[in-house]
């Protein structure tokens, strides 16, 4: 008898916010998002459960920058 799997670890983005602000690469006022993603483990393409410590973000949509969360999600400094 043989059995065959296809495993794997794999990431999702979940979007948990988005405002508008400006750019400090490309200078324009556009959308930040700011979104969350994990690793989840898969069974044949079918995400099943995460596997490791979820990771925030944020992106300007106009040119693609993403920053991680420790420098704010839109760019500001934490206090």
């Amino acid at each position: 008898m043989c059995f065959f799997a296809i495993l794997g670890v794999a990431p999702r983005e979940r979007i948990i916010s988005q405002q508008t602000s400006h750019c400090v690469v490309c200078g324009a006022a556009t959308t930040h998002e700011a979104f969350e993603s994990r690793p989840w483990f898969s069974l044949f393409f079918v995400p099943l459960f995460p596997v490791g410590a979820a990771q925030t973000y944020s992106r300007c949509r106009n040119c693609g920058l993403t920053r991680t969360q420790s420098t704010g999600p839109y760019g500001q400094s934490r206090n």
